[in-house]
């Protein structure tokens, strides 16, 4: 465990926070609901969505992790809270073991992967031998339902987005490990094997076809939990690549990535390279400098981000990072470096004087930060145009530029000159017009995975979500 004042105040912020979302009530229908727009704001939502479920896993964390300053440790309370979460979670499941995060029969392969890995995982924390321990029946009837959901991953691989199989990977190995069934564990490996079979020769992992810094912190932290409990080398090995290449974008500031990569993700979670094992030579270094800016209150978004995401990924991954990490030592700024990475279309320059960060498939796109000053000084997202009939030009779409011309000098300056399209910006909101049909069509067809499945697949795929 990472032990000061900061980072405890840090975890426990968190969690106080993770805790306002819940219903707190034990004789409500809906205790143990995180998504407060379904159970309290009923008027937004009338569905709840599965992922804001997440928020269990830290608070059980804390209750099994005493220390100065954490009131949740061995709170009665707070365990019939993660009690409660994790059965309201089962009622919301489907018979299949799917369960929806966006729309009402929506059958979503990372929802369901990433809650029952916190299902499960909670209840691999609080039965854990030691003072406090929880009766391992206690969670009996969850078992069912954790087993359902292992199967359904088992037989609904994704290909698109990484970080959506890489979840997979850690929930099918700690329900294997949880419930001791062997054929969970061995789709645990079968989906790794796939997911390290498209990792680039670079290090990172494509995300809806292309490469994204913020995206690929996530996919390291699901690698990072799975290797917890497995101890497998591949994933050990592919957790290196990836952190390795993850080290050239964290630039002074504390700033990720910035608009330079495919999602514009500008984030960087802190369990992969937080949790990666020592044998792992990039973790230690990225994870000083990860932490450093913590510290600095420069990196860890959890306090400032929305609350889905709070529940289902910054929460949990400051928790599980700063409770089950070790101190990687002081941070060691990086060296002066020209690295290009042509396969994800990313430059990174470090002098000593500025490090830059430009995204050469996405129109030059830039961040850089001063070393000396340690902040953020310039953040280039391209160029918008307005033309005469109001439709808005950028320059700055993933995958539309190409390098014309490039000289990279360590000693000296170093340049880029790309080529490129300004394409339309698209911002219309096509269910905006479509709504009454589109909740009457899930209304009808939400129990029906035939159906749903598909539709799923394709509203997504058409980016009307």
């Amino acid at each position: 465990m990472l032990r000061a004042p900061d980072t405890d105040r840090l975890v426990l912020s968190t969690a106080r926070r993770l805790l306002t979302l819940a219903d707190t009530d034990p004789i409500s229908p809906t205790f143990g609901c995180f998504d407060r727009d379904y159970w309290h704001h009923k008027a937004v939502k009338d569905f709840p969505g599965a992922t804001y479920q997440m928020a269990l896993l830290p608070l059980a964390m804390l209750y099994r992790t005493p220390f100065p300053g954490n009131d949740f440790a061995g709170e009665p309370f707070l365990l019939r809270i993660v009690l409660g979460a994790m059965r309201f979670w089962a009622r919301i499941q489907r018979p299949s073991g799917a369960v929806d995060e966006w729309f009402p029969g929506e059958y979503s392969q990372v929802a369901t992967a990433a809650s029952s890995y916190a299902v499960a995982e909670a209840i691999r924390t609080l039965t854990e031998p030691g003072p406090g321990c929880a009766p391992r029946e206690m969670f009996a009837d969850l078992f069912p339902s954790l087993k359902r959901a292992a199967r359904w991953l088992a037989s609904h691989p994704t290909e698109w987005v990484s970080n959506h199989r890489a979840s997979a990977v850690a929930a099918l190995e700690t329900i294997a490990v949880l419930t001791q069934t062997s054929s969970f564990r061995d789709a645990a490996r079968s989906e790794l094997a796939a997911l390290l079979a498209r990792q680039d020769p670079e290090g990172w992992f494509p995300e809806y076809g292309s490469s994204d810094p913020g995206y690929l912190g996530i996919t390291c932290g699901w690698l990072a939990r799975y290797h917890l409990l497995s101890r497998d080398m591949r994933a050990r090995e592919a957790l290196d690549r990836a952190l390795a290449f993850l080290g050239h974008f964290l630039t002074p500031g504390g700033v990720f990535a910035g608009p330079v990569g495919a999602r514009d993700t500008t984030y960087l979670l802190l369990t992969g390279p937080l949790l990666a094992p020592r044998e792992c030579p990039s973790a230690r270094p990225l994870a000083a400098r990860c932490l450093d800016a913590v510290r600095k209150g420069q990196l860890a978004a959890s306090d400032s981000v929305e609350d889905r995401y709070l529940a289902f990924s910054f929460g949990p991954d400051v928790v599980q990072a700063l409770l089950l990490g070790d101190d990687p030592g002081a941070a060691v700024p990086l060296e002066p470096h020209c690295r290009h990475l042509p396969r994800a279309g990313l430059l990174s320059v470090r002098s000593e004087a500025l490090h830059t960060v430009v995204g050469l498939a996405k129109g030059g796109v830039l961040v850089a930060g001063s070393v000396a000053s340690d902040r953020t000084i310039l953040w280039d997202s391209g160029w918008q145009i307005v033309d005469a009939t109001g439709a808005t030009w950028t320059s700055s779409w993933p995958g539309s530029s190409q390098v014309f011309a490039l000289v990279l000098d360590p000693a000296g300056e170093s340049s880029v000159e790309i080529d490129g399209p300004f394409l339309r910006m698209d911002y219309s909101r096509p269910l905006e017009q479509l709504v009454i049909p589109f909740r009457c069509f899930t209304a009808l067809f939400a129990d029906s995975e035939f159906v749903m499945a598909p539709f799923s697949r394709w509203i997504k795929g058409r980016r009307l979500l």
